[in-house]
């Protein structure tokens, strides 16, 4: 129950006035307490608002102040990333220049190789227009005289003799061709016998017929058919001392264009200085690394030229060289010139009709004719 603290009339809870006299009505404790609770929620409604807004405010500033230094560190690792990516490639593509190029290497070994393995047991091996006199195994020299000059030319002669292994039945052919002797240039046509046959013939027989006056000189000469050589090996090469040096500088330029970037931060011209003498290093350093490089593919060259070189040597020797010295499988071959000469024998009977006035023959040993090889080998290099 309230009252009108004036003139003392009854009020309603919700009077503000009196309405007797119109004195103001004093609010009730509960109603005091209810709107200081309800001043004060707001109050701390707006203070809440206004941090709230503060707060979002602060947040967005992080956020822009954040994402534009996310945003730059992209750029940079990006840079960076991108300098990384094409030193990367380099590196690639430089390992597959290597790798293409030591492929090749290894297929040209291989080739030689193969080629070298065909020569075992065939005339591939041996040479058909080079003839190195020292390689003589035997000869055979007859000397006939006439009380008149003989007219018989070198051709006839031959032909003579192609006819005399025809009526024979002998598997030969007399054989005119160019060869070179002892590498020197100067070349000859020479006739020789030819066996027909598909055995392995590592010898060349040679015909020699000519006149001097009332004397007619019949020769029959055994070569031992030179080997079939590859490119002759280049001379390896070493590193000069200087160049060696040189390689260092390599590093000392990655240092000093190192140090110019730190220095950079304190001092732009020493930092720039610093730069430049590091980027001279690093050229000189790479100039002389690309020299090694070119000196180590020329020694690789020269390496796999000496495989080929002596692989044909080898083979030459273990196969050919000494099968001119034994029976092949049925002795073909050696047959085949023994009737063949037999023959020349012939055609010398008929066409001169009387005894040589001089015969001479010899033959060169096994191991003398080795000697002459490791004596002379290095000097076809």
């Amino acid at each position: 129950m309230r009252y009108c603290e004036n003139c003392g009339a009854v009020l309603n809870e919700d009077d503000r006035f009196c309405r007797e006299c119109g004195t103001e009505a004093k609010p009730t404790a509960t109603e005091v307490t209810t709107e200081s609770v309800t001043e004060s929620a707001a109050s701390k409604q707006e203070t809440s608002k206004i941090a709230d807004e503060r707060f979002e405010a602060f947040m967005d500033s992080a956020k822009d102040v954040s994402g534009k230094a996310v945003d730059a560190v992209k750029v940079f690792a990006s840079g960076v990333q991108t300098k990384v990516d094409k030193e990367m490639e380099k590196q690639k593509a430089q390992r597959e220049a290597e790798k293409q190029q030591q492929l090749k290497l290894e297929e040209e070994r291989k080739k030689k190789e193969e080629a070298a393995k065909k020569r075992i047991n065939s005339t591939s091996g041996i040479n058909q227009s080079e003839m190195w006199s020292w390689l003589k195994k035997a000869a055979t020299r007859k000397h006939y005289y006439t009380e008149d000059v003989n007219p018989l030319t070198v051709e006839e002669f031959a032909v003579k003799v192609q006819t005399k292994l025809d009526e024979n039945h002998v598997p030969a052919a007399i054989e005119k061709r160019t060869i070179e002797w002892d590498r020197s240039g100067l070349k000859e046509e020479i006739y020789g016998i030819k066996p027909l046959t598909n055995a392995a013939n590592p010898l060349s027989c040679l015909l020699q017929f000519c006149h001097i006056g009332k004397f007619s000189f019949v020769e029959e000469k055994t070569f031992i058919t030179p080997p079939d050589l590859p490119e002759v090996p280049g001379q390896r090469k070493e590193l000069d001392p200087k160049t060696k040096a040189r390689m260092a500088f390599m590093l000392y330029g990655i240092i000093a264009a190192l140090a110019g970037l730190i220095l950079m931060t304190f001092s732009v011209g020493t930092g720039l200085v610093c730069i430049a003498i590091g980027v001279i290093l690093i050229l000189v350093g790479y100039s002389a690394i690309a020299e090694q490089n070119r000196i180590n593919a020329h020694n690789e060259t020269v390496r796999l030229q000496e495989l080929a070189w002596e692989k044909a040597w080898n083979d030459w020797q273990n196969n050919i060289f000494l099968h001119s010295f034994q029976e092949d499988i049925n002795g073909q071959v050696s047959r085949i010139f023994e009737a063949a000469f037999e023959c020349i024998e012939m055609v010398c009977d008929e066409e001169f009709q009387n005894a040589p006035t001089s015969f001479e023959k010899e033959s060169v040993d096994l191991n003398n004719l080795e000697e002459l090889i490791a004596r002379r080998k290095k000097d076809y290099r």
